[in-house]
Formats: structure tokens, C-alpha cells, sequence
């Protein structure tokens, strides 16, 4: 019998939205849920962590369900121009075959967490999607979306993917990702638990220290000078950020490819590298 589990859902949402009243207005919690083969039939906004919690109580537990990461400005929207700001930055790593619609870098969960947790920027919590991890790193303050941030934060996710070896088409600052206390509902007959690994709230991450990993805008080149000032600091941040930095210059090379006849060298790079089609 699957039984959701409010408490583990209470200790992540406090720590990713437990600040709901800094933007000086309302701030909503977007829940999507729907059951695996369907279209989505859940979505729901709350006012405060404690309300969704509450509401949980009453959700069917044989769904999938996603939780924004940045809060909602309303009760009704959950694209860009809807979101208030964002607490942390975030990632996906998806691992091995089943449920997954692409291949991934890893063929199984200790391998992908022993990277994770030989990255040089601990996440402050890690989640197991039950297909996976998703971490995040929290800001020691919330970052405005209202005056159109998002484009830098998403890169900065972008590079922390990349160097993880994660999806870098789940970056944008309306990315809904699997609340913890469900289930992942993807494989028919075997529901995956998705809990905290890790749950440190108090390891928080001034934005600077994160954009180390920060990919440019196509055209723009990082100056010597900004490389020195925001640069890796040591050699483990060094194999990190050149991990990155490497796979970047894969996904430039898999854009120019495609759209042309060379399909198998575009294919082979995705195989590797989760690029997007």
C-alpha cells in the first residue's frame, strides 16, 4: 500500500520555500500531479508550505507530483513571467535506462553519487527522484526573477548540470521536479519512493560562488581577467569546471550538427552527453 509522506515533503519545501513573503506580495507553492500515461489532472497553488502539507493528506498516492522550485506571483500561472524569485539553484541527473526517454551518462545510482558527492560545491539537499538525484543549492538570500535574472540563473544551472553530468534541458527558472514523499510512477508496477538523501539548510551559497560555473552566452568569450576573478580555486574545482567547460564546447558542436546528414556523430554525442533534440 502506497502511503505519501507529508514530512519529508515539509522539510524540503521549508528550506526551498520557506520564505514566501520577501517579495512584498502574495507567493504561491505550483504542485503538478497526474497518473503515469495520462494527461496532467493535479495542479494546484498554495499560499504557504503549511497549507500544502496539510492538503497532501487528502492527494491519491499512486500519482506522480512536481513541485516549482521558484514560487508563483498568482494562483493561476507556472511559465517564467509568473515567477518571483528563486532560493537555490538546481540540477537533474538522470541515471540509467528505465523511465528515461534518452540514455544517460550514468548506468546506475552509485556512480552518478559518487560524483555528486565529490563535486566541489555540496549541494545543500539532494533528492532521489527514484530515477535519479536532483540537487540544489540554496542562496544565502532569494534572487529576484522579477526584473528578468532567470536568463543568468538558468546558465549558472546549465553549468552546474554539465558538470554533473546532468540534463541540461531541466535548468529553467519555472522547472517544476519531483517533490519529495511521493512516488515516481514511471515504471508500471514499481513505484520509487522519492525522499532526501541529504537535507543540510544551513550550507548556503552567496551567487558568486556558484556562477564559477556559469555558461556564457553564445558569442560572448570570457575575459582572461573574469576567468582569474571567478575562475576554480582548486584542483578539484579545476576538473569540475573543466568537465564543463569541455561538454560545452560538445553541445556547440552537436548544434552546428544538426539539422545536417552527419546524424550518427550528432547521435553519438547525445548518447554521452544528454544534449536535447
Amino acid at each position: 500500500m502506497l502511503v505519501l509522506d507529508p514530512h519529508q515533503a515539509q522539510q524540503f519545501l521549508e528550506a526551498v520555500h520557506g520564505r514566501l513573503e520577501y517579495a512584498g506580495g502574495p507567493a504561491f507553492i505550483e504542485v503538478a500531479g497526474k497518473r503515469e500515461g495520462e494527461e496532467l489532472s493535479f495542479r494546484r497553488f498554495y499560499p504557504s508550505v503549511a497549507a500544502l502539507v496539510e492538503d497532501m493528506k487528502s492527494w491519491p498516492p499512486d500519482q506522480n507530483y512536481w513541485v516549482g522550485v521558484a514560487p508563483r506571483n498568482s494562483n493561476r500561472g507556472g511559465k517564467k513571467e509568473d515567477c518571483l524569485a528563486l532560493t537555490a539553484c538546481f540540477g537533474d541527473v538522470d541515471v540509467g535506462k528505465a523511465g528515461h526517454k534518452v540514455a544517460t551518462k550514468y548506468k546506475d545510482k552509485a556512480s552518478a553519487l559518487a560524483v555528486i558527492e565529490r563535486f566541489p560545491l555540496r549541494p545543500s539537499i539532494l533528492v532521489d527522484s527514484g530515477g535519479g538525484f536532483q540537487p540544489y543549492w540554496l542562496f544565502r538570500e532569494p534572487v529576484s526573477l522579477t526584473n528578468g535574472h532567470f536568463a543568468r540563473l538558468e546558465r549558472i544551472n546549465k553549468g552546474l548540470s554539465l558538470a554533473l553530468g546532468g540534463d541540461v534541458g531541466a535548468v529553467d527558472a519555472a522547472r517544476i521536479l519531483r517533490l519529495p514523499g511521493t512516488y515516481n510512477m514511471k515504471l508500471a508496477g514499481n513505484p520509487r519512493p522519492v525522499k532526501i538523501l541529504w537535507h543540510e539548510p544551513d550550507r548556503l551559497y552567496d551567487l558568486a560562488e556558484l556562477a564559477r560555473y556559469e555558461v556564457k552566452p553564445k558569442g560572448q568569450r570570457q575575459s582572461t581577467r573574469e576567468g582569474a576573478a571567478a575562475g576554480p580555486r582548486n584542483p578539484g574545482e579545476y576538473a569540475a569546471y573543466g568537465q564543463a567547460a569541455f561538454e560545452k564546447e560538445l553541445a556547440d558542436l552537436a548544434r552546428t550538427l544538426e539539422g545536417s546528414q552527419n546524424r550518427n556523430n550528432l547521435d553519438s554525442i547525445r548518447q554521452h552527453f544528454l544534449l536535447d533534440s
